[in-house]
């Protein structure tokens, strides 16, 4: 794992204008560099070639590789009505803490060009032509991040994989204690060596966003439904007594 205290966000930047000669830099507020320039996209997956040319804007945060960048696509090719955009026209690549632990191994901004923003670009011109994702898509917003973390802690059940996440957030880790999952067993025996991982990792920032979207987007379905309930009562009351169920629990 790299030592972020020791990690300057100018070497990737550095890296980046060597090999992308077109990008250009100036300086953002609070730290921010911003990176801008063109990105000719010419990718095969499967026998599908697609092309285009872009223009892009990164946005490097000035505790790089802590925080992760932001994209941009400047030259308008992109839909702005595109289900992977952000309401602020970023995109949005994956899911947080995936994306920041994988950036504290690696921390290049080529890298990120090449990987995940390639990913993304060709993803969208596939999906644009023949109406389907390449890459057997991964569902957007919390469907998207509990996939994820199901992945990540094999365990497909919701509630186990909040208690884990909530312990990777939130929790001192303690090995002989019993796992979060509920499985019986003592953590260092469980799910242990994952979550110790996790913590160690300098990516809990990116995993306690995660965890805070997946809270509040079950807290609005909660409420929804009460409102929902709420509304079909009255609208059973207000009926004719004898279109009204002579029971209302």
């Amino acid at each position: 794992m790299v030592d972020v205290a020791m990690t300057s966000p100018e070497r990737a930047i550095e890296e980046l204008l060597k090999v992308r000669t077109g990008f250009k830099r100036e300086t953002g507020q609070q730290g921010k560099v911003i990176l801008t320039g063109p990105y000719s996209l010419d990718a095969t997956y499967n026998g599908v070639r697609l092309a285009e040319d872009f223009d892009l804007q990164l946005v490097v945060p000035g505790d790089y590789p802590a925080s992760l960048p932001t994209v941009r696509e400047t030259s308008g090719v992109i839909d702005p009505g595109y289900e992977h955009l952000y309401l602020n026209g970023t995109f949005c690549l994956g899911v947080r803490g995936e994306l920041l632990l994988a950036q504290l191994e690696n921390p290049s901004l080529v890298a990120l060009l090449d990987g995940p923003i390639r990913s993304y670009l060709y993803s969208y011109l596939f999906r644009k032509r023949y109406g389907n994702y390449p890459f057997g898509d991964r569902a957007h917003g919390v469907r998207g991040i509990l996939r994820y973390y199901e992945e990540l802690f094999g365990e497909a059940d919701f509630p186990t994989i909040m208690k884990l996440l909530g312990a990777v957030c939130f929790e001192n880790y303690r090995g002989h204690l019993p796992c979060p999952c509920g499985s019986g067993l003592i953590a260092r025996k469980c799910h242990g060596e994952t979550i110790l991982k996790l913590k160690k990792s300098g990516a809990t920032e990116a995993f306690s966003s995660d965890f805070t979207t997946i809270a509040c987007e079950l807290t609005y379905l909660q409420q929804s439904a009460v409102k929902r309930e709420q509304a079909l009562r009255q609208t059973l009351i207000s009926l004719p007594g004898k279109y009204r169920a002579s029971n209302i629990d």
